[in-house]
């Protein structure tokens, strides 16, 4: 299961990286800062370098309200990926 991913530098507001299971929005959006992809860990002590693939996760819209915790991505494979890893699921 999915501990630990870094956060998108746009969508930082708390401590922790979220998502929305069970739903296709992003409560947070994964950073991208090592040629579009991020460091992920997980609960068995290992880690992997995720790449994003789809363009809304790895360029998410400028001037938006992140603080809503509500950014829509249908049919997203990068989310689909997270929520398949998390900790927690709806």
């Amino acid at each position: 299961l999915l501990t630990f991913v870094e956060v998108h530098s746009d969508s930082i507001c708390r401590p922790f990286f979220g998502i929305a299971t069970g739903r296709n929005l992003f409560y947070h959006v994964p950073g991208i800062y090592h040629d579009r992809s991020a460091v992920v860990a997980f609960a068995d002590g290992h880690v992997e370098k995720k790449k994003w693939l789809d363009a809304r996760t790895y360029s998410p819209p400028r001037g938006m309200a992140w603080h809503d915790h509500a950014y829509t991505s249908v049919n997203n494979r990068d989310l689909t990926w997270l929520q398949e890893r998390a900790s927690v699921r709806n």
